[in-house]
C-alpha cells in the first residue's frame, strides 16, 4: 500500500461536507498529516475532524477497513472518536477533487492535548498508557484480517528497509545512531521474530495519537485514540513498543519510562517471553525508523511536519542504547510478577 500525498483547499474540504454529509463548514483550520489532508471544522455548534485521503482500488478498501475498526474498539469501550456516517449511511465518503478520487473521513473532534503536549507526565500516566495500548489490543483480536496485505515504512518489520533507505540522507551523527538501532535489530530482534504472537495491530499509538484528559473513573489518562491510517496484521509487541518509545521521548529517562510503560501493559495483558526480550529492540527500532524517516523527508512537502514529529527521538534513543536488553527483559520480568 502506497498512499500519495493530497493536499486538498480548504473550499474543497467545504464542498465534500456539503455535498456528502448537507453540512455547512465554518471556520477550518489545517491540522498537520503524513500524507493526508486533516482539518479541524467548526460545523454550526459541532467541531469536526475532517481527513481527506487520495486513495482508490485496494487502497481504498484498507481505508474502510481501518475506519471500520474505529467503530469497533469503540463499541468495545475504546476512547475513538465516533465516525459520522454520509447522506448515503456510510463510514466513509467517496468523491472526486479536481478529477482525482478521494475519500473523506468525518468524526468528532475531541478537544483534549495529545501526550506530547503534556509538560509532567509521570509514572502513573505511563502506566495509564500503557494500560490503554494492551486494551486496544485486546479489542483488535477479533477484528477480520485486512482485506489486502497493508505495509508501510514504519511496520516494525521493515525497519531494516527503512532505516537504510534513509541512510544517504542522514548527517553522520544520525547514520551514526541509525547504523547502532540497526544492529540491535538485526542481532536482538530479528532472532524473535518466528516466536512474536501475531494480531491486527493499530502500529502507530504514539504521542500524537494518544490524547489526555480526565476519564471517566475521574483519573488522568487517555481519552482519545487516533489516526488508524496505519494498522496492519503484525507482531503484537509492535503496538507496546510504538507507545512506549514515543512517551518514553517526553521524558528525562527514557528507558525508565518505556519500563512504566510496559508494567501498565502487563497489568492487562501478559507479555510472553520472547516479547519481553523483544520490548527493548523494538521500541529502539521505531524510534530510529522515526528519526531516520523524517531526516530524509526533511525537505519535502511535509517539512514542518517532519520537524516536529523528530522531535526528542535522537536523545532518547541515545539512552535506550545504553541499555543492556538482557537486563532490561530480566527487569520486566520481575516486575510483571511483583505484586500491584
Amino acid at each position: 500500500m502506497t498512499l500519495e500525498v493530497l493536499d486538498v483547499s480548504f473550499d474543497d474540504v467545504r464542498s465534500l461536507l456539503r455535498s456528502g454529509y448537507g453540512r455547512e463548514g465554518g471556520s477550518i483550520r489545517d491540522v498537520s498529516g503524513e500524507v493526508a489532508t486533516v482539518c479541524r471544522v467548526e460545523v454550526a455548534q459541532q467541531v469536526l475532524a475532517v481527513k481527506v485521503l487520495a486513495a482508490s482500488g485496494q487502497d481504498g478498501l484498507i481505508f474502510r477497513w481501518q475506519t471500520a475498526a474505529m467503530d469497533h474498539l469503540r463499541n468495545r469501550g475504546i476512547p475513538v472518536p465516533g465516525v459520522l456516517v454520509d447522506a448515503d449511511g456510510e463510514l466513509l465518503h467517496a468523491s472526486t477533487v479536481s478529477g482525482r478520487p478521494v475519500l473523506v473521513q468525518v468524526s468528532e473532534w475531541i478537544q483534549d492535548p495529545p501526550l506530547k503536549d503534556i509538560s509532567d507526565i509521570d509514572d502513573d500516566l505511563l502506566r495509564e498508557v500503557g494500560g490503554l495500548v494492551a486494551r486496544v489490543s485486546v479489542g483488535l483480536q477479533d477484528y477480520e484480517l485486512p482485506p489486502s496485505e497493508a505495509t508501510h515504512p514504519w511496520e516494525l518489520r521493515r525497519s531494516a528497509q527503512s532505516i537504510d533507505e534513509s541512510m544517504p540522507l542522514l548527517g553522520p551523527d544520525s547514520a551514526k545512531i541509525a547504523g547502532e538501532a540497526l544492529r540491535r535489530f538485526e542481532g536482538l530482534l530479528v532472532p524473535l521474530l518466528p516466536e512474536l504472537p501475531r494480531s491486527v495491530v493499530h502500529h502507530d499509538l504514539h504521542d500524537s495519537n494518544l490524547l489526555i484528559g480526565t476519564t471517566g473513573d475521574a483519573r488522568r489518562g487517555v481519552t482519545g485514540v487516533l489516526d488508524f491510517g496505519d494498522m496492519v496484521y503484525g507482531y503484537r509487541v509492535a503496538e507496546l513498543a510504538v507507545a512506549g518509545a514515543y512517551a518514553a521521548r517526553n521524558v528525562s529517562d527514557a528507558p525508565a519510562a518505556l519500563g512504566e510503560v510496559v508494567s501498565g501493559w502487563t497489568s492487562v495483558l501478559p507479555l510472553t517471553e520472547a516479547e519481553t526480550r523483544a520490548v527493548l529492540p523494538a521500541a529502539i527500532s521505531r524510534l530510529a525508523v522515526n528519526a531516520a524517516v523524517w531526516e530524509a523527508r526533511s525537505n519535502g512537502t511535509r517539512a514542518g511536519y517532519a520537524s516536529t514529529r523528530m522531535d526528542g527521538a535522537h536523545q532518547a534513543l541515545e539512552q535506550l542504547l545504553q541499555v543492556n536488553n538482557d537486563d532490561f527483559a530480566r527487569n520486566l520480568a520481575k516486575r510483571a510478577l511483583a505484586p500491584r
